[in-house]
């Protein structure tokens, strides 16, 4: 195999193998939303259509991980 043929086919198996899946997609932009809504405190958010896209992305609502408020947060 020539040295160019071997380039070529390394920068495709590269570009599959780094390719994110439509589920990453899904739950990275569920996690931008997220973001945005705690950054605004919230406020104008349809929490039962929200809850349902996380749900429907195969997110459970069990987490090890509590986010409530501390002393220390003021």
């Amino acid at each position: 195999m020539e040295l160019e043929t071997v380039n070529k086919l390394y920068l495709e198996l590269s570009q599959v193998v780094t390719a994110k899946t439509a589920r990453e997609l899904e739950l990275e932009d569920l996690l931008t939303s997220a973001r945005a809504i705690a950054q605004r405190g919230g406020e104008a958010t349809a929490w039962d259509r929200f809850d349902a896209a996380v749900a429907r992305a195969g997110v459970g609502s069990v987490t090890a991980k509590v986010f409530k408020v501390l002393p220390s947060d003021g």
